[in-house]
């Protein structure tokens, strides 16, 4: 797991990493947390039990934070 923000330069004093491009879902959700990331997760592990139209790539997931209730979780597909 891995904290961070968006920037648009790299800094010496930080350590970066880049998000692989590449096709993603995006669950959102508000509420409080945790609950509310523990039962998107939770819709995210369901929807690709059931989907035959994506797949997970297993590469690049990532949350990105719009508040202190909203959340959203980028999942890489094939």
């Amino acid at each position: 797991m891995t904290a961070g923000v968006s920037v648009s330069k790299a800094s010496p004093e930080f350590e970066s990493i880049a998000v692989s491009g590449g096709r993603y879902l995006v669950f959102e959700a508000k509420g409080p947390m945790p609950q509310v990331i523990i039962e998107t997760w939770g819709g995210v592990w369901s929807f690709f039990e059931r989907s035959k139209e994506f797949k997970r790539a297993f590469t690049t997931d990532f949350k990105a934070y719009r508040g202190s209730d909203e959340v959203a979780i980028h999942i890489a597909v094939e």
